[in-house]
């Protein structure tokens, strides 16, 4: 390209006794001996067969002189491609996954207390009913045992959220979400207390650990998506609260099928979560999906 606009410029200008540019009216002042009118016609149709065509701004004319814009000339090494990511912040990253360990481990220990002190010394109705209604506490309030700040907006909080974050049109009604998150505990408390009795009253058992593990990432991806309000590690992490419910949903299943049935909306529940927050994590900007460092 370069090559080519310096051999039209030589064509143009190369020889002064043929023609010139003149800076008053810009026309071509020409010899008049027809050897010098046959050698500028053939520069210029020389001039006409060269592979480029100059933009109408790319050439301008200063004091009888064509000068061509830099900015308008191939950079060298190639077009500006999209800025770069930024880093992922790997202490981010770090306090996520203790912050969920530390919980399943808090939670995990109490149990194995109830375990060994308290259910053997309960009759069998009433060990049934405290496990029913610690697992009711903990479907509705885990977050205590939680390492993070992983609290729940309010319904007024959310209606604030609601203009601070565009929603899809198909996100159901703000009052609706207490009583389906009631519903979903009460659900889980329920298949819980069936697979401890199938397992013989057995408090920490593989199946009800999964439980455990699923309310743990739960709480994490609240303190992502409620307190540092990170949409796009929101997405990531609620496709973790996904994959946790569905083990518990799969192992429950494996020791009691009905308690299996039992927990299942709990996952159709997550999955619609899923998808809302995937939508509004598209609506508002596509934050990256990982936890981005903080550069000064």
């Amino acid at each position: 390209m370069i090559t080519s606009i310096c051999v039209t410029l030589l064509a143009l200008l190369g020889n002064s006794s043929a023609f010139s540019f003149s800076p008053s009216a810009t026309a071509l002042r020409r010899d008049r001996s027809p050897t010098a009118a046959r050698q500028q016609h053939a520069r210029f149709a020389n001039a006409q067969a060269l592979p480029w065509t100059p933009r109408s701004n790319a050439v301008s004319r200063e004091g009888g002189t064509v000068v061509l814009k830099a900015s308008d000339l191939p950079a060298a090494g190639g077009g500006g491609g999209a800025s770069s990511r930024p880093p992922l912040d790997v202490a981010a990253v770090a306090k996520y996954i203790a912050g969920t360990a530390g919980e399943f481990t808090i939670i995990m220990g109490l149990l194995a207390l109830m375990q060994g002190k308290l259910l053997p010394r309960l009759p069998a109705k009433w060990a049934q009913r405290t496990v029913f209604l610690t697992f009711g506490f903990l479907a509705m309030k885990s977050r205590t045992f939680s390492l993070l700040n992983a609290r729940r907006p309010s319904l007024a909080k959310e209606k604030e959220e609601k203009i601070e974050r565009r929603r899809p049109d198909w996100m159901p009604p703000i009052k609706a979400f207490p009583v389906i998150w009631i519903t979903i505990g009460v659900l889980r408390a329920l298949s819980t207390a069936m697979v401890w009795e199938a397992l013989g009253g057995n408090l920490v058992a593989t199946p009800i650990a999964a439980m455990v593990l699923h309310l743990s990432v739960g709480d994490t991806w609240n303190h992502i998506n409620n307190v540092e309000k990170k949409l796009g590690v929101a997405v990531s992490g609620v496709f973790l609260v996904w994959l946790s419910v569905a083990n518990a949903v799969y192992r429950y299943y494996q020791v009691l099928p009905k308690a299996g049935l039992v927990l299942l909306p709990s996952l159709l529940w997550i999955s619609v979560a899923n998808l809302l927050v995937q939508s509004i994590w598209r609506l508002n900007g596509k934050e990256p999906l990982y936890p981005p460092k903080q550069t000064s």
